[in-house]
């Protein structure tokens, strides 16, 4: 065997090393929030974390890229949140322990837009791809639209909004660091959202006097949704270590596998 076929070998060895590596590391993350496997909706609530809507709140520069273009009068009211609710059925699947968030409709047929934010503690760095936000919500009949934001420490955001959404219970996996993600129909994000300074996850809903909402399950409020459970895992300190480790094996093998030893 010649030098350049002994290097050769070693070099797709250190490939393989290095591929094995990185597909390791891209396995383990932190779970930031995990509700409500293991906090409740209701310890959220009260730590501050979750944080309904009030009347009359600034929409983001998100939110109005999405709605404005709809052509129709918006009014941001407040939210009430009933955590644990047993009970919510689409017809076909019925979950218990739900978060619920209740809003007022305005009799002047305007679109009311509610939310609630998930508020970190300290800004969360969300800026590797392998970064994902898991959600379960059902939006009933009369939802005007699915909706998720990211907002940073200077109120800059980014959001994904569904129009229309399906009225079952859903899941989706959402990569902060991705456009536009099925089933998703329009993304927008600031040139100068920082992903390394997110701040809080914000779900917005909305609907109008003229699409009939079916019973609130909590009587609080004619319009209504309800989530399942909120997942936000990070990559590990240690997991971007080994992936940059990771890719400099890969570059030191493609360099032994180019030499003419």
């Amino acid at each position: 065997m010649t030098h350049k076929q002994t290097y050769t070998k070693r070099g797709f060895g250190f490939l393989v090393a290095g591929l094995a590596m990185l597909w390791s590391a891209t396995a383990v993350a932190t779970v930031v929030v995990d509700i409500p496997a293991s906090t409740s909706w209701q310890q959220a609530i009260t730590a501050g974390n979750i944080v309904p809507s009030a009347n009359g709140d600034n929409l983001t520069q998100a939110a109005l890229e999405f709605y404005v273009p709809q052509n129709v009068p918006l009014e941001v009211v407040g939210a009430t949140l009933t955590p644990g609710v047993n009970g919510v059925s689409d017809g076909q699947t019925t979950i218990d322990n739900t978060l619920v968030m209740s809003w007022d409709l305005p009799t002047s047929n305007a679109l009311a837009i509610a939310w609630w934010d998930y508020r970190f503690n300290t800004p969360l760095n969300m800026e590797t791809g392998s970064s994902m936000i898991h959600f379960s919500v059902y939006p009933p009949p009369g939802v005007w639209d699915l909706s998720l934001e990211l907002i940073d420490s200077n109120g800059r955001s980014r959001g994904w909004f569904r129009f229309g959404p399906a009225n079952v219970w859903d899941t989706f996996w959402i990569s902060p660091n991705l456009g536009l993600q099925n089933p998703f129909s329009f993304y927008w994000s600031d040139p100068l959202f920082d992903i390394t300074q997110v701040v809080a996850v914000r779900f917005d809903e909305s609907g109008m006097v003229s699409q009939p909402f079916p019973i609130n399950p909590t009587g609080a409020g004619p319009a209504w949704n309800a989530w399942n459970s909120l997942r936000i895992e990070v990559p590990e300190p240690t997991t971007l270590a080994l992936m940059g480790l990771s890719l400099a094996v890969l570059g030191g093998a493609t360099r032994r596998r180019r030499g003419t030893f």
